[in-house]
């Protein structure tokens, strides 16, 4: 199974890209963040005891206290990551194993963090100016505390551009014939997908 990446900064337009890449070319999809809520969700006293540890009261639910303190405590944030990733790669694995799909597409915001990035046969960079993506976040009811930590948290675009093969900017929302007109000059992506 090949495995096409898309990775870039919080509302860059990663989930847009991803939705139409996926529908356009009938690809299975899987989003990193969707897995960890879902898996944090199913696994809270994992959770829980990481935050016990880290003397982090649990307020209203395990994902809501992961959220308020993520960002603000960074060895809990690297150990979230840590324990999300190893299920995920497992179950990437799993599917491997099985051989279901011949190619699939992960969103992964934080594969060059993680060291990630060698995992995969493609990747795409989505990226969008700053002042789009600060009032993309603030359209979600993100607080400016909560945006200027999440802009502070994430490495700029630029220190892992010439990492990506492929490049779509979302500033000005492009659609999918943009989109798939930019892939389609892509001769590693068509060998993928074809």
């Amino acid at each position: 199974m090949k495995l096409i990446g898309i990775t870039g900064n919080i509302a860059s337009g990663k989930s847009t890209v991803s939705k139409i890449v996926a529908d356009h070319y009938k690809l299975p999809f899987i989003s990193v963040d969707d897995f960890s809520k879902n898996y944090i969700a199913t696994y809270p006293f994992f959770f829980e005891e990481w935050l016990k540890y880290f003397d982090i009261h649990l307020e209203k639910d395990v994902h809501t206290t992961l959220r308020q303190h993520l960002f603000k405590h960074e060895p809990l944030r690297k150990e979230v990551e840590r324990l999300v990733s190893i299920a995920f790669w497992a179950y990437i694995e799993r599917l491997r194993n099985v051989e279901m799909f011949d190619v699939m597409l992960i969103e992964h915001p934080i594969m060059f963090d993680r060291g990630d990035a060698e995992l995969f046969d493609l990747i795409i960079g989505v990226t969008a100016d700053m002042s789009v993506r600060v009032a993309r976040m603030s359209e979600r009811n993100y607080s400016a505390e909560t945006i200027a930590e999440r802009l502070m948290n994430q490495r700029h675009f630029s220190t892992y551009r010439n990492f990506v093969e492929i490049v779509i900017d979302t500033t000005y929302n492009p659609t999918e014939k943009i989109i798939t007109n930019v892939l389609s000059n892509s001769s590693e992506f068509k060998k993928l997908v074809s």
